[in-house]
C-alpha cells in the first residue's frame, strides 16, 4: 500500500504559523482552516512540530489575549447589547478593511488583519465587553461568508454594527438602538395609515 506524501512546508509557512499561534489560533483550528493558497490545510503533526520549535512566551500570553472561548455560532453567544457593541468592533473592522467581500470568503491572512485592527480600535474605544478570541473571529467570518450575519448599516450613526440570525438581542444598533437597513427583523415596507392613501379617483 502506497504512502501519501504530505506537502512540504515552506519556511515562509512554517513562519506564518508561528504568527497565527502567537496570536492565539488554537491548533485544532490551524489543521483544519484553509491557510494555503492551494486552499489545503496542515495537518495535526505539522502544527504540533511548529509549536515544538517554539520557545518563550507568546503574544496572546503577553498582552492576555483570549484562546477561548471558540463559539462556531458567533450570533448565539450574543445575549447583551455591551456584546453586541464588542462584536460590532470587530465585524465593522472586516468591512471597513474588505468592504463587501466579507460576503464572499475571507482568507487567513485578512481575517489576521481584521483581527489586528480590531486589537487596536478597542483599546482606542475602551473595553466594552470581554475580547472576542482569534477562533471565534474565524467562525465569524464563516458565518458572514454563509450569510447568517450582515453588517448593516445605521443610517442615524453612520456606522456598521453586526446583525445575526441567531443573536438573542434585538436586530438594532447597539449605539442608537435603532434598526439598520439590511436586518433581518426590518420589514420590506414600512406601516402605513391604509386611510390616508389617496385613492385613485
Amino acid at each position: 500500500m502506497a504512502e501519501t506524501k504530505q506537502a512540504r512546508r515552506s519556511p515562509a509557512e512554517t513562519l506564518w504559523l508561528h504568527l497565527l499561534l502567537h496570536v492565539g489560533f488554537s491548533r485544532p483550528l490551524l489543521s483544519d482552516a484553509r491557510l494555503r493558497a492551494d486552499s489545503t490545510s496542515f495537518g495535526k503533526r505539522a502544527i504540533e512540530r511548529v509549536t515544538e520549535q517554539m520557545d518563550g512566551e507568546f503574544a496572546h500570553q503577553a498582552y492576555k489575549w483570549p484562546t477561548r472561548p471558540a463559539n462556531k455560532v458567533p450570533g448565539k453567544g450574543i445575549t447583551s447589547n455591551l456584546q453586541l457593541i464588542e462584536i460590532s468592533l470587530l465585524t465593522s473592522s472586516m468591512y471597513y478593511l474588505y468592504g463587501e467581500k466579507i460576503y464572499e470568503e475571507l482568507d487567513m491572512n485578512e481575517i489576521l488583519h481584521a483581527y489586528d485592527l480590531y486589537t487596536n480600535l478597542r483599546r482606542t474605544a475602551g473595553e466594552v465587553a470581554p475580547q472576542i478570541s482569534p477562533d471565534t473571529t474565524y467562525w465569524l467570518a464563516r458565518e458572514i461568508r454563509s450569510h447568517y450575519a450582515f453588517v448593516p448599516l445605521c443610517e442615524d450613526c453612520g456606522i456598521r454594527y453586526y446583525s445575526a440570525v441567531e443573536q438573542k438581542v434585538k436586530n438594532a444598533c447597539p449605539f442608537c438602538k435603532g434598526v439598520g437597513f439590511g436586518d433581518f427583523n426590518v420589514a420590506p415596507f414600512k406601516k402605513m395609515d391604509i386611510a390616508k392613501i389617496k385613492q385613485p379617483g
